[in-house]
């Protein structure tokens, strides 16, 4: 069976003896980040819940992929709006 992705990710992060650099960012940039990351877990989520099928009803799997689609969508419209520039 294929290895799930969160519980790896999940060790990664919070795994002991992590150090983490402090530095001071712009809001965009944290932002940026953020939705990066969040995209990231929604597709591993989404491996997941794929690799995992035979527990889920198909019904469940459906209504999830459609909401990570949608997430996913909203989460594409917030990078764009924040990577246009303002218009004077």
């Amino acid at each position: 069976m294929t290895q799930l992705l969160i519980p790896a990710r999940a060790e990664r992060m919070f795994g002991k003896g992590r150090r983490r650099k402090r530095r001071l960012r712009s809001s965009d940039d944290v932002w940026l980040d953020l939705i990066d990351k969040v995209t990231t877990v929604l597709d591993e989520a989404e491996n997941d819940m794929r690799v995992l099928t035979r527990e889920y009803p198909p019904h469940v799997l459906a209504l999830y992929l459609a909401g990570a689609d949608e997430t996913r969508r909203e989460l594409e419209a917030w990078r764009r709006e924040i990577l246009t520039p303002p218009s004077a």
